[in-house]
């Protein structure tokens, strides 16, 4: 009838036993640990003849290895009015605000790679240049950025919408593999906001 005295004995038992098994287990890692190792398997394509990785397609790749194909892979870019790219980032390319600017040097500054207006092919088809691409290395995942900086103009507004519901219906999705910054000439771009954004969504 004594059920705060089940209950204990029942839990005393409970953590003696999980103890035990959760000793063990750690052994177990202790010991594997130690064992003499050869290697990642994804460092394997780091050791081959610099002369063969051309011709190999990686099974598996450092992040490193990873990064710098990325970073060397070309891509097509925005043809729409190039002349208003007047804005040069730390990495000396040119942009379409001091926002995107600000954005990009941020980014840089904390080693999140990216690709300013590049070709995204869409999975229905189409095709956008969104303002930045970056590239989560440990994921291996691409994220798209659209900085939306003229939020009270009624017209671009209309267009921020269609461009945020043409997204949605391609399966990029705000917060998820598709980040959005807004502004307006009464309420700029936050920098201490733009740290903190960038830090909870990219690292």
């Amino acid at each position: 009838s004594d059920t705060n005295l089940i209950s204990e004995l029942a839990n005393k038992n409970y953590a003696e036993r999980f103890l035990k098994r959760a000793i063990e287990e750690l052994n177990d890692i202790n010991v594997f640990l130690k064992k003499k190792s050869f290697g990642k398997a994804e460092e394997v394509y780091t050791e081959v003849n610099q002369f063969r990785k051309p011709y190999i397609s990686p099974i598996l790749m450092t992040d490193d290895e990873y990064l710098a194909l990325w970073q060397k892979k070309s891509f097509s870019t925005n043809p729409y009015k190039p002349e208003n790219k007047i804005y040069e980032t730390d990495c000396h390319e040119f942009v379409r605000s001091k926002s995107e600017m600000n954005i990009a040097n941020l980014l840089n500054q904390m080693g999140i790679p990216y690709r300013y207006e590049a070709e995204l092919i869409l999975p229905k088809g189409g095709v956008r240049y969104p303002d930045f691409t970056l590239l989560n290395v440990k994921t291996r995942e691409e994220i798209i950025w659209e900085h939306f900086g003229m939020m009270d103009n009624s017209d671009y507004c209309k267009g921020a919408q269609i461009k945020l519901e043409n997204y949605a219906q391609e399966g990029f999705f705000p917060g998820g593999r598709l980040l959005v910054t807004f502004e307006s000439a009464a309420r700029p771009l936050n920098t201490q906001y733009l740290d903190e954004f960038i830090k909870h969504y990219l690292l």
